[in-house]
């Protein structure tokens, strides 16, 4: 049995080899997924990640394409996926790298699963420009994210980057896409965050900082705009910029908890008329009086410690 675990290993080994000397001529071969085993089904709408946070309503059948599991499709080219399909599965295939242009440009993408690969960095021109709903890109190794990565996804809601290698978050991110509500970026290796992260979300953009709303406002805007969530849980982060969460009335849930925050400074209340914040395994020892008084002039907000 050790001699066949070694020999396997060695197999696998040769075959990275290959595929990283290819990427790093920028040469892409089709022969991966075109000789590899894969369906194309018909299944319920129901299953998929985007149906089960979105605020619309799935369809009741889409078309799935799927690549079976534990081969190893390194590598996917362009143009080389069938078009036409609302789901692509391609998660624990192996794979190390996508082209530009991998993904079809149209409109009737809900999901792409590509979660248990080996990818390493997310590029601008693979899945911006294209009609994705919901992206899972866990379980990958994915330390480096392009600023443009996702810019131009004007149909993303929901992005999942939970258990990579990230380090450092752009609040640049999500330039031009417009309905994006849910993202997931749990388990990496975050210890900061910059100004203004939440400027590129669907909820509660605030164009006026002084504009103030009664009740009956604030729940008209949950009615019409939903609930927001960002889950930084189980990171690194000791630091976080004052105005990380500036010029947001609503935000759903932002969580933070398992990191190493010390204090919760009042600004971060500043513009919520709507939020709850999840700090619960931190290193904070109490929250400030400024912050408190901040917290019960807040109609809808929530801070959990404990």
């Amino acid at each position: 049995m050790a001699v066949q675990r070694n020999c396997l290993a060695l197999l696998f080994s040769s075959i990275l080899a290959v595929c990283l000397a290819q990427t790093a001529s920028n040469e892409c071969s089709k022969s991966y997924l075109d000789n590899a085993l894969k369906s194309t089904r018909v299944t319920n709408g129901n299953t998929t990640l985007w149906s089960r946070l979105s605020e619309r309503e799935p369809p009741e059948t889409l078309t799935t394409f799927e690549v079976q599991k534990h081969q190893y499709v390194l590598q996917i080219c362009r143009w080389s996926l069938p078009i036409r399909k609302q789901e692509y599965v391609l998660a624990n295939i192996g794979l190390m790298y996508l082209e530009k242009e991998a993904f079809p440009t149209n409109n009737a993408t809900y999901v792409v699963d590509l979660h248990k690969n080996y990818l390493e960095s997310v590029r601008y021109g693979v899945f911006s420009n294209t009609g994705i709903l919901a992206l899972n890109l866990s379980h990958n190794q994915i330390e480096y994210v392009e600023e443009t990565a996702f810019n131009n996804m004007k149909y993303l809601e929901i992005l999942d980057l939970n258990h990579n290698r990230l380090r450092n978050w752009n609040p640049n991110f999500f330039t031009n896409t417009y309905n994006l509500r849910h993202v997931y970026v749990s388990n990496n290796h975050i210890s900061y965050l910059p100004e203004y992260i939440l400027k590129n979300y669907k909820c509660g953009y605030l164009n006026n900082p002084t504009f103030k709303l009664n009740l009956g406002e604030i729940l008209a805007y949950i009615a019409h705009e939903g609930y927001c969530s960002l889950n930084f849980s189980r990171n690194r982060i000791t630091h976080i910029h004052p105005m990380a969460f500036a010029n947001r009335t609503k935000f759903g849930s932002i969580d933070l908890s398992g990191n190493k925050i010390t204090e919760v400074p009042p600004v971060w209340l500043e513009d919520f008329k709507m939020v709850t914040f999840n700090l619960s395994n931190n290193r904070i020892k109490e929250i400030s009086i400024p912050t408190m008084k901040k917290l019960s002039a807040c109609i809808l907000c929530a801070i959990h410690v404990v």
